[in-house]
């Protein structure tokens, strides 16, 4: 039966006018922070991490909490008549259903819930790139706890998926290379974030409900527990590619064009995460999206005339994409050379451009462990160049740096981590003196180095990783001998990769800071002693 305001208790407001969000500063949370304090009907508020020093867009009232506390998730949503969750893929997994708990402990009647995504009625889809269930049960909790939710179905950002590299839309604007899914005209609809932020205003600046039975003008309510269905354009990438050809001023001539079927690339992708290579998510994702004879697209649905959304022109949009993209190089840049000099003065220590161009060294067996990956090298002669590195005040390498721009991926991961393997083994090399190094063989329980440690950031993602050494794999690498027992881990280099970090999310990098600052404090401690000896 429906409700109307006339009915409703005494100091009913027909209004939302506190709105508090999570992820106020990401990707998408600001394009919807930007549009909510622009209509000026909303006060919005963002639950922020205490220690948070991300900053957010002025006008936005901040409660900080502890996620790890509920009470104070429940005090920041005390008296807020819309919650909006953003949160990132990499979020721990309870992170949804722990804010959904502590909004209805809060009293919060409606709820947006994290997925700003395709169509929620197309169940394959959702089943196939397994997003779909997820949200599902997300969505049953906040009916099960006597809320009410409202979300978007706006399909893929475009400006944002434009700039995330080949694995989405194909665009590698660094290689200036495409891959084509299939022949490239299958459609979907897509927005920009900017179109998302204004959906999300226009339906929370709407009445709750109806004042009584012959109000017929649209109301929060009319979108209760439904999507609000949006687009920007429906597109094909023969479509982008033309657009992005006039964006940047350039031709067929200056682009490296495949093409890959769509199925074959979903369920490579597949193959990959079933095998805890998560790089593969991301390929399943869009590739699914493109199938020829189901596609993602929900323009037939789209509300936006509804609504009153504004045409957007396909070129302006594209242009944010490009300039996303250069955004992010830059922020990379800046993020590394951020975190090169907060190690370099945390640990006393200064930076040296050094390449291990003469140290070659022979190879009996390299074990690599990275999730699914398990490499064997037979012996051999092979090259290891390092980045950069972290030394001591005395001028001795205490850790490698590795850096890259492209992310670690199934098609480069094998070349990476052996890389990997190998600028280890060569610093290992150098400071014990094995066979192909300077200096007298130095026995590893004297070593000057007591934890060998690399740091690698790979485009978004960084990571901590650890060589588990032993005395046996040093006496292989010389002699070639070790005991008849195939499986002997103690004639194996083994490296232990703890990550990925992402660099956009906070609590990742905090996790990987504290152990960056562990490391540093230890391989201090370790240098003052061995200046005390």
């Amino acid at each position: 039966m429906p409700e109307y305001a006339k009915n409703q208790p005494a100091g009913f407001k027909n209004a939302i006018e506190r709105v508090a969000i999570v992820g106020a500063g990401g990707t998408v949370g600001s394009h919807l922070v930007a549009a909510l304090l622009k209509t000026g009907k909303h006060t919005v508020t963002a639950l922020s991490r205490r220690d948070s020093s991300n900053k957010l867009p002025e006008g936005v009232l901040v409660a900080p909490v502890d996620y790890s506390n509920e009470a104070t998730i429940v005090a920041a949503l005390k008296g807020q008549e819309f919650f909006i969750i953003t949160v990132s893929p990499t979020a721990p997994r309870d992170t949804h259903s722990k804010l959904v708990r502590a909004a209805a402990k809060a009293g919060v009647p409606y709820i947006m819930p994290n997925g700003y995504a395709g169509d929620i009625e197309h169940t394959k889809l959702g089943e196939d790139i397994m997003l779909g269930p997820v949200a599902q049960a997300a969505r049953d909790e906040i009916e099960s706890l006597g809320m009410k939710w409202i979300t978007v179905c706006c399909g893929f950002w475009y400006d944002y998926s434009l700039a995330g590299g080949e694995a989405r839309f194909g665009f590698d604007f660094d290689k200036r290379s495409l891959t084509i899914y299939d022949d490239g005209t299958t459609k979907n609809s897509v927005s920009t974030l900017s179109q998302v932020g204004r959906a999300v205003a226009k339906v929370l600046s709407f009445k709750v409900l109806p004042e009584d039975q012959n109000d017929k003008s649209l109301t929060v309510s009319r979108w209760l527990n439904k999507p609000v269905y949006i687009k920007s354009f429906v597109i094909n990438q023969t479509e982008m590619f033309e657009s992005v050809k006039r964006v940047t001023g350039t031709s067929d001539a200056d682009w490296t064009i495949t093409h890959e079927d769509s199925k074959k690339r979903y369920a490579d992708g597949l193959t990959m995460v079933k095998t805890g290579n998560m790089a593969g998510f991301g390929k399943l994702l869009y590739a699914r999206a493109f199938f020829p004879d189901d596609p993602g697209d929900c323009s037939a649905k789209a509300q936006n005339e509804l609504l009153g959304l504004p045409e957007e022109s396909l070129d302006e949009a594209t242009r944010a994409g490009v300039d996303m993209k250069t955004q992010l190089a830059d922020d990379l840049v800046a993020i590394r050379n951020k975190w090169l000099a907060a190690l370099h003065t945390a640990s006393s220590c200064r930076s040296r451009d050094i390449h291990h161009e003469r140290v070659y060294v022979k190879l009996g067996g390299i074990e690599i462990t990275n999730l699914s990956h398990l490499i064997h090298f037979e012996p051999a002669e092979y090259k290891a160049i390092v980045d950069d590195d972290l030394v001591d005040p005395d001028g001795e390498i205490q850790v490698l740096l590795e850096v890259k721009a492209r992310h670690l991926v199934s098609t480069s991961s094998r070349e990476v981590l052996m890389q990997q393997g190998l600028e280890m083994l060569a610093w290992v090399a150098e400071t014990l003196g094995i066979e192909g190094s300077e200096g007298p063989r130095v026995p590893l329980s004297d070593s000057p180095i007591k934890r060998w440690v690399m740091l690698a950031q790979y485009a978004t993602s960084v990571y901590f990783i650890v060589a588990d050494l032993r005395e046996g794999y040093i006496e292989y690498s010389m002699t070639g001998e070790r005991s008849e027992n195939p499986l002997d881990k103690k004639a194996f280099l083994k490296m232990e990769i703890l990550g990925p970090f992402s660099i956009y999310s906070a609590e990742e990098m905090r996790m990987f800071g504290f152990l960056v600052v562990v490391l540093t404090v230890v391989q201090h401690r370790d240098w003052k002693k061995g200046k005390e000896v």
